[in-house]
């Protein structure tokens, strides 16, 4: 006789009863955050040379980029857009020179497709004090972004993004010097249940 069949029909009936008693824990449960990096870019118009007058600033984006919503990501995502209360939020590393100061209201740029990127796109942004080198910062974008993700997710479409920042003077002008940069790396960290057990 097969004694296989029966034992794991039995213990299929046994958690079955167990996970329907609320009150009685069989697995201790967490939330984790999952990071998914979104790649990092320069930002262009950092150009050797340039002089912003004072109390003026230019414009430097970045390149537009795209990450395809497919594969392990999607899974992951999918498994947080689950939870009544999705907790999907961004992190953004920005490294630049102290020469620069920098904008970064309105920095990050996301859409369905690059034309939304210009006119529909999800943004949100940071802020640096003068004379900061480094900062890295955790963002919340809210329903917005949330639902970009998710239709993306579903229709297993492609994320569009660009970063988008603007170097300004103060009191007197910049001259942007040789070694002056401005990078940034940005990183998706979704919040999923996780249950273990020995």
């Amino acid at each position: 006789m097969n004694h296989i069949r029966p034992r794991a029909a039995a213990a299929v009936f046994v958690t079955a009863v167990t996970l329907g008693c609320s009150d009685i824990p069989i697995l201790p449960q967490w939330d984790a955050d999952f990071y998914a990096p979104l790649g990092g870019t320069n930002l262009s118009g950092v150009t050797p040379g340039l002089v912003i007058p004072a109390g003026q600033s230019a414009s430097v984006p970045g390149p537009v980029r795209t990450l395809p919503m497919d594969g392990t990501a999607a899974q992951i995502l999918d498994e947080a857009l689950s939870i009544p209360v999705p907790t999907i939020r961004l992190e953004v590393r920005v490294t630049k020179t102290a020469n620069l100061t920098v904008t970064l209201a309105d920095t990050l740029f996301f859409a369905a497709d690059s034309a939304s990127l210009t006119t529909t796109a999800v943004r949100g942004g940071l802020s640096m004090a003068a004379g900061e080198t480094s900062r890295v910062d955790t963002l919340a974008l809210g329903a917005g972004f949330d639902n970009l993700i998710r239709q993306l997710t579903n229709a297993k479409g492609t994320l569009w993004m660009q970063a988008r920042g603007r170097i300004s003077s103060g009191a007197a002008p910049i001259t942007v010097a040789a070694g002056d940069s401005i990078h940034i790396q940005v990183g998706l960290l979704v919040r999923v249940p996780v249950a273990g057990g020995n």
